[in-house]
Formats: structure tokens, C-alpha cells, sequence
């Protein structure tokens, strides 16, 4: 049971790190973290730090956001029960309230999820290669995961511009991240981590998964075996003879709008991002109508902003994840259903499709220029990930064209 408490990393030995490390080597799939996982202390402090800049957030919330805010640094020391004292830090925490007002996550919502006592984080051991952690929270509504200090300032260099595009575009398939924290414990490498919105939520009716680039070198995985309880992560390969059957005006909807993501992100000169496809059964949906509630609207460097900030949220037990109303003039909308999650959702003849755009902080420099002639050299061939952002745009968006009904 994951409790508030966080015992100092530094008097912990290196070799028994290992070997927790070690016993947890080989686990798949999703698994409820426990006090043995070797990150257990760092995560405790985690939600101990989060649950105080929610609270004390409640006490000088901005009304509206300044261009000061998206630069801004929360820096709190904690003292865990056992008296370790560590620091935390939220980057641009008011912003990042701003964004989960705008989808209908309310700050008791966020808490609750993320912070309530005794209720475990599970572990998402990934197939895919990535090199980050991810940890799911027990009601599995959001992702959190580990990065690098030099992605971490990658995506807060265009946090403005991510949330003018959210603002522009309400119903974009990029992942809406809704929190971004540093945890520094003594004699500890300080961590970092990206609190996201789950775009294959709610996932207890998925039955494939595939994190798509595009391209075909290194783009296979071995499919588990018949009745396999492991959550396993296909690819392009993989996807070869998969046809997403939503019909002519929502695929038209769809194509559209991975234009305008992916164009976004070619402008701002990232790639290496996936196209993330869950395929799950058809659940029974109406479309929203009445009980629409209007958004209010702040000014950002002369920006007009929708924020929706409903009292309902606060009493339902899990997050809309939805824009309600979008702003008169906002782009490429459609027609929502009433379902959790139903920006990323897509109803079809026969299946419910969750689609989204994640991990997009890789930007087109020297480093990628050179892993790009490495791997022509490795698979004598263009067709991998590491290509121009505007080519990598074109070719995912065309990729997915071929696999539309």
C-alpha cells in the first residue's frame, strides 16, 4: 500500500536498489506498485508534493493567466513522516490548473485520483522501448511519467504555444498534459515527472493497442499469445491489415485534424512523436446536447482563452476529459458523445476507437541528425523515425489514411 511516508534514498544501499530493481526486472504488463518497488519512496513523495500545491494552489488561484505564469516555479520542502526533509517543485502550476478546468477535471477530481491514501499507483511495464517509467493512477484516468530534464525544458519552451493550439483547435488529438513536477531527495538524482490524461480511458474494454510512427524498421512486435492477460503494445507492422471503420464524414473529421496536429508540431520542429490507436468494443453512447456548460474566458497575452470550470465536475467520480463548448470561431470540432474520454474517442460501425498523439518533445537537432545517418546505414533505408519534422508529418498522416473507412 503506497502511504504518505518517504524514507531517505541516501541511506539506502546502492546494492539494494539493485536487487529490488532486479526482482522487478522481468514483471509485465500493468501491476499495482507496492512498498518493495525500488521507486516506492520516490512516488510517495511524489503524490505528498502534489497534494500540497493542489491545497495550497486554493489559496491565490489566478483568475486569469499572465505570460509570467508559464515561466513560474512552485518550489515547496517537505518533511515526510519519518522526518526526511526533500524538495518539490510544479512548473507552471497555474497554467496547468487552467488546462484541467478546460477538459473537466476538477482540482477535488485531480486530488482524488492522484493523491487519496491507500490507493496503490499501478505500474505500466511497457514493451516499447522508450526509457521512460510509467505509472498509472489507481482509477487509471492518468499517466504519469518519467522524462529527462532536457524534455522536460523542450516542452516548457512551447507550453504557450501547446495551449494556444488547445485553445484553437478544443478537440486536437494531442494528449493533454495536466501537470509537469520535480522531486529532489538527498544523495537522490533528481526526478521528473508528466502527469497526462490516459487516452485509452476507460481501458477495460480494449483489446488492441498500437503505438504507431509511420514507418516500418524496427516496427514489429511479437503479438502475445492467445489469452494473454499482459497489456501489450503493437506497432506499424502490426497494424498492416487493421482497418478503422468509422465512416466517410468522422474519417474526414479525423485526417483533418492529424493534419493540423501533426503540421503544429512540424512548425515547432518535433518528431518522433506516435500516433497512439487503442481498438475496443462498442460501448452504447448518446451525444452531448443539453446540460452544456459555458466556458469562461481569460486573456493571455492578448489571447482569448476558454476555461470550463463546472461545479458538476466536482461530483462525478471520474473526469469528463472533454471541452464542452468550444469558443465561437474554434477549429475542426465535431459532435462529442457522452462518454469519459470523449475527445479521444471515436465511435464506429462496429468498435470504439481511441486515438491520440503522444510524446511529442523530440525536436529535429544535431543529435537526431546524426541517429538519422546511423539508421540509413543500419536498415539501408529512409523508412524509420528519425526524419525531417515536416516529412515525418506528411508520412504519418498519409499512414493513416490507408487504414481508414
Amino acid at each position: 500500500m503506497l502511504m504518505w511516508s518517504a524514507t531517505s534514498g541516501g541511506n539506502e544501499s546502492t546494492s539494494l536498489l539493485k536487487s529490488k530493481s532486479q526482482t522487478y526486472k522481468n514483471r509485465k504488463g500493468i501491476l499495482l506498485l507496492d512498498e518493495n518497488h525500488p521507486q516506492y519512496n520516490i512516488l510517495a513523495s511524489l503524490r505528498l508534493g502534489i497534494k500540497n500545491v493542489i491545497e495550497s494552489s486554493h489559496l491565490h488561484a489566478e483568475k486569469s493567466l499572465l505570460p509570467e505564469n508559464y515561466n513560474a516555479i512552485m518550489d515547496l520542502e517537505l518533511t515526510t513522516e519519518k522526518g526526511q526533509t526533500y524538495q518539490f517543485i510544479s512548473y507552471a502550476n497555474a497554467v496547468f490548473i487552467k488546462m484541467r478546468e478546460a477538459i473537466g477535471v476538477s482540482e477535488e477530481i485531480y486530488l482524488q485520483s492522484l493523491c487519496t491514501l491507500g490507493l496503490p499507483y499501478w505500474e505500466f511495464i511497457s514493451n516499447t522501448k522508450s526509457g521512460q517509467e510509467f505509472y498509472i493512477s489507481n482509477d487509471r484516468c492518468f499517466f504519469i511519467k518519467s522524462d529527462t530534464r532536457y524534455y522536460v525544458q523542450a516542452f516548457l519552451s512551447f507550453l504557450g504555444d501547446y495551449i494556444d493550439h488547445m485553445i484553437k483547435y478544443p478537440h486536437n488529438l494531442l494528449t493533454k498534459i495536466l501537470g509537469l513536477y520535480s522531486v529532489i531527495i538527498p544523495g537522490q538524482k533528481q526526478m521528473y515527472f508528466i502527469v497526462m490524461q490516459n487516452i485509452c480511458f476507460p481501458d477495460s474494454e480494449i483489446d488492441e493497442r498500437f503505438d504507431l510512427k509511420g514507418c516500418s524498421a524496427a516496427r514489429y512486435e511479437k503479438p502475445p499469445p492467445p489469452g494473454s492477460s499482459y497489456v501489450h503494445v503493437l506497432m506499424d507492422i502490426n497494424f498492416k491489415h487493421t482497418i478503422l471503420d468509422i465512416g466517410k464524414e468522422k474519417a474526414a473529421w479525423l485526417i483533418r485534424q492529424l493534419e493540423i496536429d501533426c503540421d503544429f508540431l512540424a512548425e515547432l520542429g518535433l518528431q518522433d512523436y506516435s500516433l497512439v490507436i487503442g481498438i475496443g468494443k462498442k460501448i452504447a453512447v448518446q451525444n452531448q446536447n443539453n446540460g452544456c456548460h459555458d466556458m469562461d474566458t481569460d486573456s493571455i497575452d492578448s489571447e482569448v482563452v476558454s476555461l470550463c470550470s463546472s461545479e458538476e465536475n466536482s461530483m462525478k467520480a471520474m473526469p469528463l476529459f472533454s471541452f464542452y463548448q468550444p469558443l465561437e470561431g474554434s477549429g475542426n470540432t465535431r459532435e462529442l458523445t457522452n462518454l469519459p474520454n470523449s475527445i479521444h474517442t471515436i465511435e464506429g460501425t462496429h468498435k470504439h476507437y481511441y486515438i491520440g498523439i503522444v510524446d511529442f518533445f523530440m525536436r529535429y537537432e544535431c543529435l537526431q541528425w546524426g541517429r538519422r545517418i546511423k539508421k540509413n546505414i543500419l536498415f539501408c533505408h529512409g523508412d524509420h523515425s528519425t526524419i525531417p519534422p515536416r516529412k515525418y508529418s506528411n508520412r504519418i498522416v498519409n499512414f493513416l489514411k490507408k487504414h481508414l473507412v
